[in-house]
């Protein structure tokens, strides 16, 4: 679709306007050279005039695109932010070399976490071993070793916990292992 400065304008007022992307042509970047070449052409033949109407439209043009680019990024950016945070895909409204760029930001996000999770991964999988046990006196709520909360157990009572504080209750003679 060929560009127009009004379109361009409506394109700059709702992306700011509005939280999520505006949808745009799928060609609508690939036509921008095209229409600058115009605007800038049209400059050129009235150079000489006294006419700076022209020269104010081309800046206006240029400083409209850099803004529709940033907050679209910017729109992009925290979409997928909310991919790695809820694992749902919200590609409304982008271009395709738009979507391969949140795809490429999602990936780079995931990788990243791996990074900050990556020490805590194998204590998650070792503490997932559960343990029966025999509750040998009354237990008040208590947070575990996981971070969850446990509790309260009464005398008796037959519980399965995570390993490490079934080996607690046992070494304490507060539980005895069941297993």
């Amino acid at each position: 679709m060929k560009q127009s400065y009004e379109n361009i304008r409506k394109i700059h007022r709702m992306e700011k306007e509005n939280v999520e992307l505006v949808r745009i042509d799928e060609d609508f970047f690939d036509s921008l050279p095209e229409f600058v070449l115009e605007e800038k052409s049209k400059l050129q033949e009235i150079k000489n005039s006294l006419d700076d109407s022209i020269v104010r439209k081309l800046n206006n043009i240029k400083t409209m695109l850099e803004d529709i680019i940033y907050l679209r990024e910017k729109k992009i950016i925290n979409k997928a932010i909310l991919k790695t945070k809820n694992n749902e895909d919200d590609t409304k409204n982008m271009t395709l070399e738009e979507q391969k760029i949140y795809y490429k930001l999602v990936n780079v996000l995931y990788n990243y976490q791996k990074l900050a999770k990556g020490p805590f991964e194998g204590e998650q999988k070792e503490d997932k071993k559960t343990v029966k046990i025999k509750i040998l006196q009354e237990v008040p709520k208590f947070i575990g070793t996981d971070m969850q909360e446990y509790g309260p157990f009464a005398k008796d009572e037959e519980i399965e916990i995570i390993e490490p504080i079934a080996k607690i209750f046992i070494k304490k003679n507060m539980g005895k292992d069941l297993q």
